[in-house]
């Protein structure tokens, strides 16, 4: 993690946008839609997740579980997928 990222190749979509540069770590079996927005948030455990198009997912944001965030939908809160 040098710069500060650790996103596995085909994770993101196209037009995805990563707000800070540091802390973002997303898992091999994440799949992120097109244009979404990234700030220092995780993905990492192993449980597929599929998060759609235009989401944005705000600071400290741990998305832990096998879920799927529709289209559209704004997270800010500190865990996803209780």
């Amino acid at each position: 993690m040098k710069c500060g990222y650790e996103i596995h190749l085909n994770s993101l979509g196209y037009g995805c946008r990563i707000g800070h540069r540091c802390g973002i770590i997303i898992s091999g079996s994440t799949k992120i839609g097109n244009y979404c927005c990234l700030y220092r948030c995780s993905c990492a455990d192993g449980n597929p997740k599929r998060i759609g198009n235009h989401v944005f997912i705000g600071t400290n944001v741990v998305i832990a579980k096998n879920v799927t965030i529709a289209d559209g939908c704004l997270r800010t809160v500190k865990r996803c997928g209780l």
